[in-house]
């Protein structure tokens, strides 16, 4: 499986998990369930980023840097990550949850602009064996 198609199925997946938590977080009462559902989050998105940096973003550095891609990217993961760190410290409820649904709409959105702008130029510039090697990879970890 190429790298490119390991990260739009890690996409549909997280966007199913997101978008289920985001269902159920309108119902939750307490603070403590909130921060529950940030830290879930949380790890997903870190996780995610990591390997994606790892398998697709380092990669493609130089390609991206060029088309001032990268920076970006980079601060769409930690503006996500930091919403869904804010949900977690004590506050109100309404705020808390409110943090915690703009977190994981921001995550959304940031995977329909990856999808956008890093499998195009994946496709492109990198060679398809090379797109194989880093996808068995990312699969192996």
């Amino acid at each position: 499986m190429k790298a490119t198609e390991v990260l739009v199925s890690q996409h549909v997946f997280l966007n199913t998990m997101l978008e289920e938590m985001g269902r159920a977080a309108r119902t939750l009462e307490t603070l403590a369930e909130i921060a529950s559902f940030a830290r879930l989050a949380e790890t997903l998105a870190r996780d995610h980023g990591r390997a994606e940096e790892s398998f697709l973003f380092a990669p493609l550095d130089n390609v991206l840097v060029e088309k001032g891609q990268l920076s970006q990217l980079c601060f769409d993961h930690r503006e996500s990550v930091g919403f869904l760190r804010q949900a977690q410290e004590p506050r109100q409820v309404e705020e808390a949850r409110g943090l915690l649904l703009a977190g994981m709409a921001r995550l959304r959105e940031h995977f329909r602009d990856e999808e956008g702008v890093v499998i195009p130029l994946a496709e492109e510039s990198l060679p398809p064996q090379l797109l194989e090697k880093l996808g068995d990879a990312w699969m192996g970890r």
